[in-house]
């Protein structure tokens, strides 16, 4: 994925936390929260949702997060790069990437 890419997603999910108080409702607002539900929905029951309410909706620093989840920072990285990936697709799916095919890269709504 391109680091572009990834930091706008990444960014898009803090600011969609940030704005909506009740992350955890089915009815997210937004363009993105139908994506984000899905998100949410996908990793339900797993160690990877806690790890995207610490980061996104708690906003815990990677330290915090590692303790609490009992992992270690190399695999909080490739959580994080398998949450952002699955939000692209989710987002994808919700007509919110475009790729530009003269430029040859992705871009978001």
């Amino acid at each position: 994925m391109q680091r572009k890419i990834r930091d706008k997603i990444d960014k898009e999910l803090f600011l969609h936390f940030k704005n909506n108080k009740q992350v955890l409702n089915d009815d997210l607002q937004g363009e993105w929260g139908k994506a984000i539900a899905c998100v949410l929905n996908h990793f339900k029951d797993t160690l990877k949702y806690n790890l995207i309410i610490y980061r996104y909706a708690l906003s815990q620093n990677e330290v915090q997060i590692c303790m609490a989840l009992n992992i270690e920072k190399t695999t909080l990285y490739n959580w994080i790069n398998e949450i952002l990936t699955v939000t692209l697709i989710f987002a994808s799916i919700q007509g919110l990437v475009e790729y530009d095919f003269n430029k040859k890269e992705l871009s978001l709504k």
